[in-house]
């Protein structure tokens, strides 16, 4: 009875640590039917869940798992059994139940449990041995690991349940912060967006030695000719120009870089660590894309209503304004940007088209 005794414990304690160090429902599966098996010998066993609209066998072990018939026979009559209170049918008492016998078992140990949403777990084993049947103590040890395998599913799908909701929550998160900071018609930053970051760079600057402080530079863009395609064909077209220039800015751009729409047909570009020279060659840049066999004008004539004329010198262009903190070292970011907005008038002033760079206009 000691030996007994020790290896209950023992399995007990083997079974505790193998359900709370499972990592999936499939894990704590197979860990309970591998320690079943281990630690009785079961002629069957079963391990069934029902719930409000269904069931599911969650394992089925028998002698012979290849007889079809006799794996019918057993899980319908632990299907009988399933609504009653736990219970340990004996030698005794296996007469009164023509299906156990049938299958020739000499006692039956049946533990129904209920779990978390209205479902409920039901376990239930069967021996055939007449010389060592299951008795009371064997129905103690086994109701205690099959509470320790109904807590262990409960909290894997409490922490499935959990895990479900975070990753909603981190998704809409997401999506309102894309929301809060993308302009939904190009996906570009939107103007409270940039301004953020504008921002941000200000006050990491203010917080470093002036020698270590980041230079960095703004450019400020205006659509030449918007007007007209807006007026004369709509705001679907406006909005066709809109999106085939965000694309370019997209292609154009650095990683580091940060492109946003202003407002209306202006567009920003936050340039970190890059000089007057550096910004002058991205601009440059972006008029050709724009001027490159009038393919962008092109682009947008084919997403036009009807087939309108386009007057000569409604080409779509742009204006742009270059501001850098290069050779002002102390100037503040958001200064920058009424720099660039000032150095874009004056491209506009010069036969628009062109970029300009700052230089104390």
């Amino acid at each position: 009875q000691l030996n007994r005794r020790v290896e209950e414990l023992d399995f007990l304690y083997s079974f505790q640590n193998a359900i709370a160090s499972a990592g999936s429902e499939t894990a704590l599966l197979e860990a309970a039917e591998r320690l079943f098996s281990a630690g009785f010998s079961f002629n069957a066993f079963s391990i069934s869940k029902s719930g409000i609209e269904c069931g599911e066998l969650l394992i089925c072990r028998l002698a012979d798992d290849d007889d079809t018939e006799t794996k019918d026979l057993f899980l319908r009559f632990g299907s009988s059994l399933k609504d009653r209170p736990p219970v340990i049918i004996t030698k005794e008492q296996i007469a009164d139940f023509p299906d156990a016998a049938r299958l020739g078992f000499s006692s039956v140990i049946s533990i129904p449990l209920g779990a978390a949403g209205g479902s409920s777990l039901h376990f239930v084993f069967a021996s055939g041995r007449r010389d060592v049947p299951l008795v009371e103590s064997d129905f103690v040890i086994l109701n205690m690991a099959a509470r320790e395998f109904t807590d262990g599913m409960v909290k894997m799908a409490q922490d499935t349940e959990i895990r479900r909701k975070n990753a909603q929550l981190e998704e809409a998160n997401e999506l309102l912060f894309r929301k809060a900071t993308t302009d939904p018609l190009t996906g570009l930053h939107n103007r409270q967006s940039i301004l953020t970051r504008i921002r941000e760079l200000r006050e990491l600057n203010r917080r470093r030695p002036e020698d270590k402080r980041l230079s960095c530079s703004l450019m400020f863009i205006d659509l030449d000719g918007f007007k007209f395609y807006n007026d004369t064909f709509g705001h679907q077209a406006g909005d066709a120009v809109l999106v085939e220039f965000a694309a370019i800015l997209q292609q154009t751009v650095r990683l580091c870089d940060s492109a946003a729409r202003y407002g209306g047909d202006e567009f920003v570009i936050l340039m970190p660590e890059t000089g007057a020279e550096g910004a002058a060659v991205l601009a440059q840049r972006i008029l050709r894309s724009m001027a490159e066999d009038g393919s962008f004008t092109e682009n947008v004539r084919s997403k036009l209503p009807g087939t309108a004329p386009i007057p000569a010198g409604t080409r779509l262009g742009c204006s742009i304004g270059v501001a850098s903190s290069e050779a002002q070292p102390d100037v503040e970011v958001d200064e920058l940007l009424k720099q660039a907005d000032a150095a874009l008038y004056e491209s506009k002033r010069n036969g628009k088209n062109r970029c300009t760079v700052y230089t104390g206009i």
